[in-house]
């Protein structure tokens, strides 16, 4: 992939920050809390809407890349990481909502379950517990 032509029609569709190698923070974003996996994918897509993930994943298929997709980031196997392909990173996407009324909840991609827990118990912090 001719890496900056390519990544600049991404960018340009993208609201979140789009990374390969070069980019400052891009070792960070491929970081996993498994530290036995060091995966390098090409492009990382860090969404920041829904938008994003459809220009991200559209961008993938064009291009025929495969797009491994990183939610919380606690994939132990690793599958929410590759190597030379892309990643689509949804962890900027935490909101969590709850509708007691309606009996529904939106959570985004990226959220992790005590975000969903204290959210579903009004009055409780991040952890679910009652301040």
């Amino acid at each position: 992939m001719r890496v900056a032509a390519e990544l600049r029609d991404l960018q340009l569709r993208h609201c979140g920050p789009v990374l390969n190698e070069a980019d400052p923070g891009y070792d960070t974003a491929r970081t996993s809390f498994n530290a036995l996996l060091d995966r390098r994918p090409s492009v990382i897509a860090r969404a920041a809407c829904v938008e994003d993930v459809v220009a991200a994943v559209a961008f993938a298929q064009e291009r025929g890349l495969a797009a491994a997709v990183r939610g919380g980031g606690h994939s132990v196997a690793g599958h929410s990481m590759c190597d030379g392909d892309m990643v689509v990173d949804l962890r900027l996407l935490r909101g969590v909502s709850v509708d007691p009324d309606r009996g529904r909840a939106a959570v985004g991609g990226g959220a992790m379950w005590r975000r969903g827990r204290a959210a579903g118990r009004p009055g409780a912090d991040d952890a679910g517990r009652h301040v």
